[in-house]
């Protein structure tokens, strides 16, 4: 580089001392020598090409530690240079600097062959880190088909091959044909994660060798697995700090049905509705409520209408937004609020139940009296915080739907009920609204009328 130009000297540094140098008074860098300009520090620290004089290239903390030969020596040379910044992948990694006897050599020209050299030198630098990076990959990529290969399954595995090959040909034709398919699967399935039906598929696959291997009645199998549906699913990591990011998600993934709550026309004000809620505290909602509610209640007794909340849903504050009715606390604070029969409650099993902590039997048991219609459905809930919608029978979920039933059958309650959300089985999920499975909350019904049945019967009262 420096017959290129009219320095006297070129030095590459990294972030820390001098790499290389090149030039007059070469014996005063050797390599390894620790920065001592200010202006590679700026330019390291800035990304952005810097120039220098005598008088403020230097470190003062560099120029107190050097001996008083090392200093006069330094100020007798490179009064004036230009230091670039050589990046790779947006990151400065070192400097290229070019020195000069006066500061009026520094022109345009100068300027622009420095940061030529600078930007050449970078590319060939992110040239090598590329290169670099697919050696990497390629070592990576041969460790990991390396390490699906299990040198002991294989070689047990073709010699069971081949031990068949003289008492039952048909037998080893077919275990090499499954063999081939085995691996081609294995070393095709790179991904972090695999659906669960192709890794069970895998495992049956693996089977048929042992059982050929030690026989088949040395080998016990059994598999239980997910039954197929599917179900509204509740993901906490989701459900964070941008609303707008959770809604966006949600449309892009509905495949042309709706959301119950996030039809279309309800996204397009989604904007205007926490706008509105910015406001509004838990103690401004409850005062709000009362107060639209107290104005009902006149009318609902001339008419025998009751009316009937739902709970929050899910049952904790979100986005901001403070929820007013999520557990045995709130629900009681609701109905002493507006103690009139007809202000009840819409009590659904599942919202409630999406909190572990919320023990939904207790609750019927609290305030049966005014709960004019049961929503009854399960939920199941993982351990970070996500849940899903189950099947009706009590062991699929975490809501306790035998002691729910047990608990309203109890109480002697004689409201409306319903199956409310279900799975979605049989090819439905399809063409039917997310939530509202047809067939699963039929066999809900039918469900929970076997429990009803089954309480009855315990009391002696099937058939009444």
């Amino acid at each position: 580089l420096l017959p290129e130009t009219v320095a006297i000297a070129v030095a590459i540094t990294d972030h820390e001392k001098v790499i290389a140098y090149v030039g007059e008074s070469e014996e005063n860098f050797p390599p390894g020598r620790p920065i001592s300009t200010q202006a590679t520090r700026e330019a390291l620290d800035s990304g952005r090409t810097q120039t220098f004089s005598l008088m403020k290239r230097l470190d003062n903390d560099a120029m107190a530690n050097m001996d008083a030969q090392s200093r006069l020596k330094l100020m007798s040379f490179v009064p004036a240079g230009i230091v670039v910044p050589l990046v790779v992948r947006n990151h400065t990694i070192g400097t290229l600097k070019f020195f000069y006897r006066s500061y009026k050599d520094i022109d345009n020209t100068q300027h622009a062959v420095a940061e030529g050299f600078g930007e050449l030198l970078s590319t060939q630098l992110s040239l090598y880190e590329l290169e670099r990076q697919a050696q990497l990959t390629a070592q990576a990529e041969v460790k990991a088909l390396q390490a699906q290969i299990n040198p002991h399954f294989l070689f047990n595995t073709l010699n069971t091959i081949a031990a068949f090959t003289r008492t039952d040909p048909m037998r080893a034709r077919a275990l090499l044909r499954e063999f081939a398919t085995f691996y081609r699967q294995t070393l095709e399935n790179s991904e972090s994660l695999i659906p669960l039906e192709r890794e069970l598929e895998q495992t049956r696959r693996y089977l048929t060798f042992e059982y050929a291997r030690f026989g088949e009645d040395r080998i016990a199998e059994q598999e239980r697995v997910e039954d197929g549906s599917n179900a509204l699913y509740y993901e906490k990591s989701r459900i964070q700090d941008d609303y707008k990011e959770m809604a966006q998600y949600i449309l892009e993934n509905l495949h042309g049905m709706t959301f119950p709550g996030w039809e279309p026309e309800r996204m397009a004000k989604l904007d205007e509705l926490f706008e509105a809620y910015k406001p509004v505290t838990k103690e401004k909602l409850w005062e709000n409520l009362k107060y639209f509610l107290e104005a009902l209640m006149p009318t609902c007794r001339e008419t025998g209408i009751k009316m009937a909340i739902h709970m929050d849903d899910p049952p904790w504050d979100i986005f901001g937004i403070p929820r007013l009715l999520c557990d045995k606390e709130s629900i009681g604070h609701f109905l002493r609020m507006v103690d009139d029969e007809h202000n009840c409650l819409c009590l659904c099993s599942g919202s409630l139940g999406a909190n572990p902590n919320n023990n939904v039997a207790d609750i019927i048991r609290a305030y049966c009296d005014r709960i004019a219609f049961a929503h009854i459905r399960n939920v199941r809930h993982f351990s970070n915080g996500d849940f899903t919608e189950a099947s009706h029978r009590d062991c699929d979920g975490d809501t306790g739907i035998v002691e729910i039933m047990k608990a309203y059958h109890d109480c002697g309650f004689k409201g409306y009920v319903r199956p409310d959300h279900g799975r979605h089985i049989w090819g439905e999920e399809a063409t039917c609204r997310p939530g509202y499975g047809l067939y699963d909350r039929a066999l809900g019904i039918m469900y929970l009328w076997g429990c009803w049945d089954m309480l009855e019967r315990l009391e002696g009262k099937v058939g009444e």
